[in-house]
C-alpha cells in the first residue's frame, strides 16, 4: 500500500521524537520542489542512497490511424524514469543465495521438447487410440 505525504510526514515526526510537525512538513515540500527545480534545469535528480530521476528520451516512430490505416509519424516522446541505487535494492530485495548465472540451466528449445515428447510416444506400449 502506497503512503501518502501527510503520512510520510508524521511518521518522520514521530521517528523524530514528535518534533514539530510542520517543519517536517515544509522539508517534504522543499524536497519536492527541489526534485521538479533540479530535473529541470540538469536533467537528473539524485536521491543518495535511494535513487536518481533520469529522463528517458524515445525514438520518433510510425504508427498507423487506427480509422483509416494511413502511416503516421509519432514523434519522440521523453517520459522520467527513476532508478533505484543498488544498495536500495539489496535491502529491499536481497539477491537469492547461491545464485550464479553460469549454474542456472537454460530450458530446452521447444523443438527439443517437441521430439522429447514425441520419443516418450513411441516408446508406450500402449496404442496410439488409446492414448
Amino acid at each position: 500500500m502506497a503512503i501518502k505525504s501527510q503520512q510520510l510526514v508524521a511518521r518522520l515526526t514521530q521517528r523524530a521524537g514528535n518534533q514539530n510537525t510542520t517543519i517536517f512538513a515544509a522539508s517534504w515540500e522543499l524536497l519536492q520542489r527541489l526534485a521538479v527545480e533540479e530535473t529541470a534545469a540538469n536533467g537528473a535528480f539524485l536521491l543518495p542512497g535511494i535513487g536518481k530521476i533520469v529522463p528517458d528520451r524515445g525514438k520518433a516512430r510510425t504508427g498507423r490511424n487506427p480509422q483509416t490505416g494511413e502511416p503516421l509519424m509519432i514523434p519522440p516522446k521523453t517520459t522520467l524514469r527513476f532508478r533505484f541505487a543498488k544498495s536500495f535494492k539489496e535491502a529491499v530485495m536481497p539477491p537469492e543465495s547461491g545464485s550464479d548465472i553460469k549454474a542456472k540451466v537454460k530450458p530446452r528449445a521447444r523443438s527439443a521438447q517437441r521430439s522429447a515428447a514425441t520419443a516418450r510416444r513411441r516408446r508406450s506400449t500402449r496404442p496410439a487410440r488409446l492414448r
